[in-house]
């Protein structure tokens, strides 16, 4: 349980120090962030819950 808090805490940090190094880009990319947010980081947690509450 421990090494799944520090894993999701290590990404947070990550993501975040990610959006404020590359705030400017982000917002002059606004619609392709929001793309690639849904895509590629929600979705896969999203199949990994579904993975682990039917099985």
């Amino acid at each position: 349980m421990h090494c799944l808090f520090i894993i999701i805490a290590i990404n947070g940090i990550t993501y975040l120090s990610s959006l404020k190094t590359y705030q400017n880009l982000i917002v002059s990319h606004l619609f392709y962030f929001i793309l690639y947010l849904c895509a590629l980081e929600i979705a896969p947690y999203y199949f990994l819950y579904y993975w682990f509450t039917k099985s």
